[in-house]
């Protein structure tokens, strides 16, 4: 919902903004004092900046709202970042780089049965993404604290995106699943999707670069039909190959963006 509201904000305002979405939890102090205000569809609290509260929709007086924000902003000192300024941006750029090789790398196709039930397809995907019995239960348990926000089942898109972030990986990690022997998932959870693709990004320092590559991936779900027919197609091979190709894109924008 944050990729899709941001692109929405995008249309709209062009480069008057520069976004960064983020996770309800992942809003730390370190982060309020890079940014000026937060628009939010969930109640946040202790919050120290602006929130805008809209609907996800973005009805014309949210965006009446955030206008006016930008206003009030557009005329105050930019903020700086904290670090060496010198190195920082080499530095950022190498994150970026480590990982989206890690996310091509780490990818993961693999089947659960059609009925599965969600409860039980936390604890298989768990149980592919580590060996490890305590990551798996960290995985499970922050993808169910991530539904239990709000569901990333996407009915209307045929697919199910399960993300959270967790030390139940060290790594950014990026995987589908689908149903065996069928078009779909069964269980009416489910609604008929015929896809599970899951992120799962590390509790560490790169959580901005790690939200930017999967925010990137989250949208060309959306942007890019082929991405998400080439994932129902369950060929590991071609979707990291795809994969590859628009991360190699998201990069280089990214150094272009640096220019």
């Amino acid at each position: 919902l944050s990729r899709l509201m941001a692109a929405k904000l995008e249309k709209v305002f062009k480069d008057r903004l520069e976004m960064t979405t983020y996770g309800k939890h992942d809003i730390t102090p370190a982060v309020e004092a890079k940014i000026d205000f937060i628009i939010s569809s969930l109640q946040l609290e202790a919050v120290q900046v602006p929130v805008v509260y809209v609907n996800p929709l973005l009805s014309e007086a949210d965006i009446g709202e955030i206008r006016c924000l930008i206003y009030q902003f557009e005329r105050l000192p930019r903020k700086e970042g904290t670090g060496d300024r010198h190195t920082a941006p080499f530095d950022e750029v190498n994150r970026v780089a480590a990982c989206i090789s890690s996310v091509i790398k780490h990818l993961r196709c693999f089947q659960a049965p059609a009925d599965i039930t969600f409860d039980r397809l936390l604890f298989t995907i768990g149980e592919r993404m580590t060996v490890q019995p305590e990551r798996q239960e960290m995985i499970v348990d922050a993808l169910a604290k991530r539904e239990q926000v709000s569901s990333q089942i996407f009915a209307e898109f045929g697919f199910a995106l399960l993300h959270a972030r967790t030390n139940g990986v060290t790594h950014p990690s990026f995987a589908v699943c689908l149903p065996e022997g069928g078009s779909c998932f069964q269980n009416s959870y489910f609604k008929e999707i015929s896809v599970v693709l899951v992120m799962l990004v590390p509790v560490d320092d790169s959580l901005e670069v790690n939200t930017g590559i999967m925010g990137y991936i989250s949208s060309m779900l959306i942007e890019e039909p082929d991405f998400l027919a080439t994932a129902a197609g369950g060929n590991e091979e071609i979707i990291r190959q795809e994969l590859s190709g628009h991360l190699n894109r998201y990069f280089k924008e990214y150094l272009g963006n640096l220019a």
